[in-house]
């Protein structure tokens, strides 16, 4: 249910930002999945429906869903690799 949440409000601040024309704001906004990616997983199907209901009032049902869905698919390579290169270097014993 966070993870939910967090996602609704992210693309409803989103929304506002493109309402409010924010867009200089709006560039490096969209950017932070990507970063806290580096450390959470990002990339449930709660992630995606948060983000697509966020923004449906702003944007409709489909480029929510396009964006929402290349963003998920950034965010699970990003923290796949993440990880990746943290077991690297991270030994278990």
């Amino acid at each position: 249910m966070n993870r939910f949440l967090a996602a609704l409000i992210f693309g409803t601040v989103a929304s506002l930002l493109w309402e409010l024309d924010f867009d200089e704001i709006l560039r490096f906004y969209i950017l932070l999945p990507f970063f806290i990616a580096l450390f959470k997983p990002l990339y449930l199907p709660e992630h995606l429906l948060g983000f697509v209901i966020g923004m449906v009032f702003t944007f409709g049902g489909i480029l929510p869903i396009l964006v929402g869905t290349v963003i998920l698919i950034g965010c699970y390579l990003v923290y796949k690799t993440a990880m990746g290169f943290k077991s690297l270097f991270i030994q278990r014993n």
